[in-house]
């Protein structure tokens, strides 16, 4: 990896998982950013290889995908845009398509729903990155859909507490829809099935969670950015700082003001105001 020599590594990657199972080193490489090659050229030289590799476990290769499609992003790269999101729509179709996803039983980064899940959400950066609002609102009704019909308690339980933030992520863009379009029973039914979420990821059996990210302060907070519009005179009078908070947080963990001049600009066929 260090000479960049990516074909012998991903093939030394695919021996050491067909005889030893071991995948550590794959696993850092997709997990953990300080293990990657750090000029962008060279990881979208690297995680394609991983991403075609027909010996690798399905989970990894789909990651690979996923790193490629924030990496594309990064770039503004459209023609590697276009191509990842077709390729990550396939993959949401087999997920889909088979029942055991919404009953999946593994941990974490196997676990099918979260897989899911992590899908959509680099789907709906790739439509916002390429404009492509339509298919950005797609994932949010398709997303929607989704959580209609999951038992969190079918799942593995540790993953359905970590893809809280992602869900939330993609649940807010029906929210922002229903804001725009002016839809107040629409924005109802967003707002219940974010409480759905929120109130999911609070149970006691996950205080011993040892997650990383901090998904309980992230459902928070978007209950608090979809409260930011409740208390004001929407839909009546819609202004643009009325969903400022929601939209950061559709890309972000956090609202902080530094980040909202290029949020605008990615969200502006929303909004009304100049920047």
């Amino acid at each position: 990896m260090a000479r960049q020599e990516y074909p012998f590594g991903v093939r030394m990657i695919e021996d050491l998982w067909l005889n030893s199972g071991h995948t550590h080193y794959l696993h850092r490489l997709l997990f953990r950013r300080s293990t990657r090659p750090a000029d962008i050229d060279q990881r979208l030289c690297l995680f394609p290889l991983i991403a075609a590799s027909e010996k690798l476990p399905s989970h990894y290769r789909a990651y690979a995908l996923i790193v490629i499609a924030y990496q594309a992003i990064s770039l503004d790269d459209a023609a590697r845009i276009g191509s990842v999101s077709r390729d990550l729509e396939r993959l949401v179709d087999a997920l889909t398509a088979d029942q055991a996803t919404f009953s999946c039983q593994r941990s974490n980064r196997e676990n099918r729903i979260k897989l899911l899940v992590s899908v959509y959400t680099a789907l709906s950066r790739l439509y916002l990155a390429s404009s492509e609002f339509s298919s950005f609102a797609s994932v949010g009704s398709r997303v929607t859909a989704l959580l209609d019909h999951l038992d969190f308690h079918a799942i593995d339980r540790d993953s359905s507490y970590r893809l809280t933030r992602n869900l939330m992520r993609c649940l807010a863009i029906d929210a922002l829809q229903a804001w725009y379009l002016q839809d107040a029973e629409n924005w109802q039914r967003a707002l219940l099935r974010l409480r759905r979420a929120h109130d999911h990821c609070q149970e006691p059996i996950f205080d011993q969670s040892n997650a990383q990210e901090d998904h309980r302060g992230f459902a928070r907070e978007m209950l608090q950015a979809v409260a930011i519009v409740e208390a004001s005179d929407w839909p009546t009078e819609k202004r643009d700082e009325q969903i400022h908070h929601l939209i950061t947080l559709i890309i972000k963990t956090t609202y902080e003001p530094r980040f909202l001049v290029k949020i605008r600009s990615l969200f502006a066929p929303y909004l009304t105001a100049p920047p």
